[in-house]
């Protein structure tokens, strides 16, 4: 299963990989173009190529376009596609605390005092609004401390330490202060920096290799941290088998001693000929206070079958979905504050309150 900001800071990985490839292609193909046409008999040296019309004073020398397309252009971009990166690198982290949040509340449980006046807390409709505004207020001051006190909230909150997370808490580390030294200080090494990575370097830059780098530590990282949070917060340590589809729903139903059909363990879905049971595609079913949380997995068409059959009951009355994924189903029925929604932590360490409904 995948945190949806893990899958908005994979997009956004992507998207950045894609435009350093292009843009390389396109200077590379520009400077031989150029190339080209210095190398002609009749070249005037003293030309100037037209940048941009719409720009006022935007033309240059040819052999100046061709220096800087050489170094400078390609420098400058990979630092602004680094330092893009790594600010979303933060998005990523912080809008994982808040879907944590969103999904289990207690973690963010503290003896602190949030300052709320009396207009305040009686204008939340809901508990879970209350919730939410907690937790955005924790979100709000972690994105203005910064990576390290980021860092620690997952440790002491969450615990999830980066040290055991690939490429390590130091690269992670060195990433922000690379990230802070060309924005703050235009790449010009300070003692800190020297200091803290043995460094003797005067100006820190970004190159195609490292950059590329940086990408794919990233993404190696926002896939363990994912799968870190999916198996020890929400209690799910498997990935569906090749070929299958795995579905999660949490559903609050009336009775847990009167289940809808389609809940049941002997419940069929049929697929042309073939009819599978309920029972051969559940992975996990836990009950709470009238809240149940079921995981199914199997052949895709058989988990689409069965997703229908939910949407079914739920539009009839027979249950309520507080959640779903696929998110496809979630945009086309669900209340807009469920969307963002993952699984509700229901599912109890052995020798919890949560009872099993041996589905």
């Amino acid at each position: 299963m995948q945190l949806i900001s893990q899958r908005i800071f994979i997009a956004e990985i992507n998207r950045l990989k894609q435009l350093a490839i292009t843009a390389s292609y396109s200077f590379e193909q520009t400077r031989k173009v150029l190339t080209d046409e210095v190398k002609k008999p009749d070249f005037n040296r003293e030309s100037n190529i037209i940048l941009n019309e719409d720009i006022k004073n935007s033309s240059l020398k040819v052999f100046t376009v061709l220096h800087k397309l050489k170094s400078q252009a390609p420098r400058y971009l990979q630092e602004l596609l680094f330092t893009r990166l790594i600010s979303a690198l933060e998005i990523f982290l912080i809008d994982s605390i808040r879907e944590i949040g969103k999904i289990t509340p207690e973690n963010f449980k503290s003896k602190e005092l949030v300052p709320y006046t009396r207009e305040q807390v009686l204008s939340f409709l809901t508990i879970e609004e209350l919730q939410n505004s907690l937790i955005e207020k924790d979100c709000r001051q972690l994105s203005s401390l910064g990576f390290q006190e980021i860092t620690k909230f997952y440790k002491n909150k969450l615990g999830i330490d980066y040290h055991s997370l690939h490429p390590g808490i130091t690269r992670l580390e060195e990433y922000h202060e690379r990230r802070h030294i060309l924005v703050h200080r235009l790449g010009q090494v300070d003692d800190f920096y020297r200091h803290k990575y043995n460094s003797t370097a005067k100006r820190l830059s970004v190159d195609f290799s490292y950059l590329n780098e940086v990408i794919d530590n990233l993404f190696r990282f926002s896939e363990e941290l994912n799968q870190k949070i999916v198996k020890e917060l929400f209690g799910i340590s498997t990935l569906p088998q090749p070929g299958n589809n795995r579905n999660l729903y949490v559903l609050e139903i009336r009775n847990a001693n009167i289940l809808p059909d389609c809940l049941k363990p002997a419940y069929q879905i049929r697929k042309g000929e073939n009819t599978v049971d309920l029972q051969g595609i559940l992975l996990i079913s836990s009950i709470k206070n009238g809240r149940l949380t079921m995981v199914v997995e199997g052949d895709t068409e058989i988990i689409t079958l069965y997703s229908k059959a939910i949407h079914r009951a739920h539009v009839s009355g027979e249950l309520k979905i507080k959640f779903a994924n696929p998110r496809k189903l979630d945009r086309s029925f669900f209340p807009n504050k469920y969307r963002e929604k993952w699984i509700k932590r229901e599912l109890e360490e052995p020798g919890g309150d949560a009872q099993d409904t041996s589905l």
